[in-house]
């Protein structure tokens, strides 16, 4: 019996944090939304934390956390596709496209729009 290793890809491995600086900067709405409305929508951007596995993504949003099982798909020199169960929501599999810009940061698109994310550094010590 052969033992079946996952397909990885070694520039997702690791710890992401959205980058909202960066996804705010250039956020483009597609209706007017009051000022109020859109200091609190724009304020959820830089709180999530995605850990990538071989196997696995973690997730975690202020008190909310999850663990899904992902699969590399495809990788090409500036990007990766994977799909990863979404068992919470849906209990579908979810297809997702992720473009890297250097070693430490990629973005996904969101509609019109792209998040941002960098990759979180192990501190020293």
């Amino acid at each position: 019996m052969t033992t079946h290793s996952p397909k990885t890809d070694k520039r997702l491995l690791g710890t992401w944090r959205s980058d909202g600086r960066r996804t705010v900067a250039e956020w483009r709405f597609a209706k007017r939304l009051s000022p109020e409305r859109r200091r609190k929508f724009l304020a959820v951007f830089g709180k999530l934390e995605v850990t990538y596995t071989r196997t696995r993504i973690r997730a975690v949003f202020g008190d909310h956390r999850s663990a899904e099982r992902y699969e590399l798909l495809a990788a090409d020199s500036e990007s990766v596709a994977i799909r990863y169960l979404n068992s919470q929501l849906t209990g579908e599999w979810h297809l997702q496209h992720i473009h890297f810009e250097g070693r430490d940061r990629y973005w996904i698109a969101l509609g019109p729009n792209r998040e941002w994310f960098r990759r979180v550094r192990k501190r020293a010590g």
